[in-house]
Formats: C-alpha cells, structure tokens, sequence
C-alpha cells in the first residue's frame, strides 16, 4: 500500500483502499502529530478508504449531515478516530443564518481547519443552482477559500430539474475528487443516466425520498453495482440496522454509503453525538461481521 507522510499530511493514491489498520495507524500518527505540534492534516482522498468489502461490494462511508456551531469538535474527533468510516456532512447556503441550526456559521467551520476530519460539503438552494448554471470551475469560488476543507461536495437539488444544465455534467471539470448528485429515487437515476452524455467515474448519488425531513422512506436499491451510490430518508438508531444488513446482502447492489440528518438531532434540532454513536454502535459488529 503506497502510503506516504509527506510532512504532517498523510497521502496515497486515489482510488486505492486503506486497510483498517492502516486507517487506525493514520488515526494514530494523527494523534501524535497533534500532540507535538497542535496540528495536523491527514488527507484521504475519496472514496472513503475504509475497505468493507464482501462479494464486490464497498460500504464507503456513513455520513452525518449537519454538524453545527455546537458540534464538539474534540468528540467528532475521538468518534471518527474510533470509527474511521465516518463522514461528517456540513450544510451551506448563502442565507445560513435564516435557516436553522443544521447550517454551521463561516467563523464556527473556520475552526474545522487542520483538525484530521472527514468533510463533506452539502451546498443547499442558491448557492448549489449556481453551481448547476455555470460554464466554468465555480465551485471554488462559492465556497471561497474553505473549498479545501472538502474532497466530496453534495448538490441539494432535485436532479431531475435539472438535467439540461447536467447533461454534460462539464460543470464538474476539474473541481471535487466526488461531486454527489442527489436523486428521489431509483428510477430517476436510472433515467439521469441514460440522459446524459459524458458520464463520469467522480461524480456519484443520493437516493433520498426524504429530502433532510426525517421521512422513513423503504430503501430501493439501485441495481447497477458500477455506480457510487448513497441512501438517506428518515435512517437513525431505531431502523438503521435492518437498513444497512439490507444493503450489504441485496445481491447488485455495488459500492454505497449511508446518510443520516433529520434522526440524529436533537428536540432543538442541534446535532444529537449521543445518537450518533448510538448509531456507530449499531453498525460496526454488522460492518465487521460482513468484511469476513
């Protein structure tokens, strides 16, 4: 495994796949480097390289959506330490402020530099639109100079109204390592793809009936297994277990990742950590019972 520690950024190839070992020794130099010099990057390129992989298929990530300005950092930290398939998903919008607790403040994500963390940016109204209907490389400059922070980006739109700006799917030239697509079903994907032109390996999809309300919807899988695919809707502590065994035994179903948001929060919609390690809890002996 070609791993390398290139000053305090550790790095490999992408598309190859770290060993738990491997990620839990990476943990641990992050650790270390912490320790000595108060910082430390380690970087990862997508997919999420966490090998879980039993008769082709690849649990790339769980993400939680919606860390916010009263996330521990420190804990996120320790969780993603523990369970290094976590992915931390940060919602953003040019209206942040009128939009609720789901949505962390620039100052609050500032603090998330040089902090080791698997970030995903989930660009949410206006600000993913723009993305969608421009001509050149402007996700850099929506995201302004925190772009770094990312190596996935989330678009919350509904795909479907939008198959004419994402035909070409150019928009995502030379921007993201993963650029995520979010679909409300099967079927809809299905048709994405036979639509567009230039399908391309870095960009994937969320299958999510829900919309980041809490909806339990009933997962339909994909049965394409060379598409990156992820599943979200109303998944939390209470059903995430039949959800996720569902996934790794339906027989086409490829490489895919499992989001969470509405469920893991709080009475006061803060971001809930107890519920998720709950969640964590649930999910590591079924990850651990099918990597064998």
């Amino acid at each position: 495994m070609p791993v390398k520690v290139v000053g305090r950024t550790l790095s490999l190839e992408r598309g190859e796949y770290l060993s738990e070992n491997t990620f839990r020794a990476a943990a641990d130099l992050r650790a270390r480097l912490m320790h000595h010099s108060g910082q430390c990057l380690v970087r990862v390129p997508p997919p999420i390289l966490y090998n879980m992989e039993r008769n082709g298929k690849k649990l790339t990530s769980i993400t939680f959506t919606g860390i916010d300005d009263r996330t521990d950092i420190g804990r996120i930290q320790e969780i993603q330490d523990k369970y290094p398939y976590v992915e931390w998903g940060v919602l953003m919008s040019y209206h942040w402020y009128k939009n609720g607790h789901r949505f962390m403040s620039p100052k609050y994500l500032d603090k998330l530099w040089h902090k080791g963390l698997r970030l995903s940016a989930h660009l949410c109204g206006q600000m993913a639109v723009d993305v969608l209907d421009a001509e050149t490389d402007t996700m850099h400059a929506t995201i302004g100079y925190r772009f770094d922070l990312f190596k996935r980006c989330q678009l919350n739109v509904v795909a479907s109204r939008h198959f004419r700006q994402l035909r070409t799917m150019r928009v995502f030239d030379r921007q993201l390592d993963e650029v995520i697509l979010q679909m409300q079903t099967p079927s809809t994907l299905d048709s994405f793809l036979k639509y567009v032109e230039e399908p391309t390996r870095h960009v994937s999809y969320l299958i999510d009936g829900s919309g980041g309300r809490g909806i339990d919807c009933p997962i339909k899988v994909f049965d394409k297994p060379d598409i990156h695919v992820g599943y979200a809707g109303g998944i939390g502590p209470d059903n995430v277990r039949e959800k996720l065994k569902m996934l790794f035994e339906y027989p086409s179903c490829g490489e895919f990742w499992i989001d969470m948001e509405s469920r893991v929060r709080d009475e006061e919609d803060w971001l809930d950590l107890d519920k998720v390690e709950q969640v964590l809890v649930i999910c590591d002996p079924i990850i651990r019972e099918y990597k064998t």
